[in-house]
């Protein structure tokens, strides 16, 4: 094999969760494989089977952050072929970071992946046609209530309708719109950076591709506390959910008040609750759930714990 080129970012989930030097192995490993994913996913679109990724991690204890390595490598003669020729259509790993949003592109203002997904959010496409500036293919966007022009290149616009993607983009933003961290931040080795808000996040989870269908449904259940947010503004708590932890949004409800007033939390502290499933069917044909709590109903304390 032979290595092509090398794009290093810096990858840094900054807020409470890290300020004591550990970070959730549940969230990091999610993020980690689904960024490695969408990757992957972006370079296939772009460079055929014949060019793989590979994503390499190492962590970096003094800036207490995690650094991802982009490397492309040829696989196949025909490719190996086409570089020595110096192809224009070989997409490096600098674009495919550009593609993603996780660097910024250029010009400034043709957004990446995770850049439109938060702009968009929930909000309706009212126009969208292909066109050309400076010789480059764009894509230009306007959604319902803003009339700004934003514009995206065109493998951005393929990945947005990939079902896989958008699951991949949303795994990685919903630790910081849990409100567990207070932004993600991809930092270039040239020292540019990007940052995901908590607000973006949140954008970025209710972004809906549109193909999909999805069902509704409301139920009552009882719900076990697992990742409190200890701020009265708390939009996403993690709970337990039968024999799954799910994130919950608790925007209509005063629980992070209520939490606040009682000092903390305790193991095993359980809601019934009046709770909202969303059910998207992608065209991959598999579902994605969003919980979203309507009505507290009730509220049992856990045990207090024994001290020693």
């Amino acid at each position: 094999m032979m290595e092509l080129n090398k794009e290093h970012v810096r990858i840094r989930y900054n807020g409470p969760a890290v300020q004591s030097h550990y970070i959730d192995v549940a969230d990091l490993g999610s993020s980690l494989i689904a960024l490695g994913t969408l990757c992957g996913m972006a370079n296939t679109r772009a460079n055929g089977e014949g060019i793989s990724t590979k994503a390499m991690v190492s962590a970096n204890t003094d800036q207490k952050c995690f650094e991802l390595d982009l490397c492309l490598y040829c696989l196949s003669v025909y490719a190996h072929v086409k570089t020595l020729l110096g192809p224009n259509d070989i997409a490096t790993a600098k674009e495919i970071f550009k593609w993603l949003g996780m660097l910024r592109g250029s010009p400034k203002d043709i957004w990446g992946l995770f850049q439109v997904a938060a702009y968009i959010g929930n909000r309706e496409i009212t126009h969208k046609e292909e066109t050309t500036r400076n010789n480059q293919k764009l894509i230009e966007l306007r959604v319902k209530g803003n009339n700004n022009t934003i514009y995206l290149a065109l493998p951005t616009d393929e990945l947005m309708k990939e079902p896989k993607a958008i699951q991949n983009m949303q795994r990685i933003a919903e630790p910081v719109a849990s409100g567990d961290y207070d932004n993600l931040e991809f930092e270039s080795q040239r020292g540019s950076s990007v940052k995901i808000t908590a607000e973006d996040a949140r954008n970025i989870l209710e972004y809906s591709n549109p193909h999909e269908t999805e069902k509704t449904k409301t139920i009552i259940t009882g719900l076990i506390v697992y990742g409190p947010v200890y701020t009265k503004d708390a939009k996403i708590w993690k709970f337990s959910y039968g024999d799954a932890r799910v994130s919950v949004d608790i925007s209509e409800t005063d629980i992070a008040q209520q939490t606040m007033n009682r000092g903390g939390t305790r193991i095993g502290d359980e809601y019934k609750v009046e709770l909202e499933i969303r059910q998207e069917l992608t065209l991959s044909g598999r579902h994605s759930y969003h919980y979203k709590i309507l009505k507290v109903i009730e509220f049992r304390e856990g045990p207090k714990q024994p001290t020693i």
